[in-house]
């Protein structure tokens, strides 16, 4: 039906995520049982660090809004050759 939405599953089981197939909330769930994996379908949550920033983009990174590094120049401006007119 339309405007109908499909829930989305928090976290995928590790054996889901591996074949990157959709998941759904059950324990086990569906798919680990018709594959027999149902012993190993946990879901793990990743503990990831804090996100890497830089503290001050060049002018370049700043306008396009992507990710600068600390060096200067930074690796985008070397790979684009405007290694000259990388500054803060």
């Amino acid at each position: 039906a339309l405007g109908v939405k499909m829930k989305r599953t928090q976290l995928a089981c590790k054996p889901c995520k591996d074949i990157k197939a959709k998941c759904d909330n059950f324990q086990p769930c569906t798919r680990c049982l018709q594959s027999n994996l149902a012993d190993q379908c946990i879901r793990l949550r990743v503990a990831r660090g804090p996100r890497k920033r830089s503290s001050i983009a060049c002018v370049a990174c700043k306008r396009s809004k992507l990710r600068c590094d600390e060096e200067r120049p930074c690796s985008r401006c070397k790979r684009l050759g405007r290694g000259m007119g990388c500054i803060d």
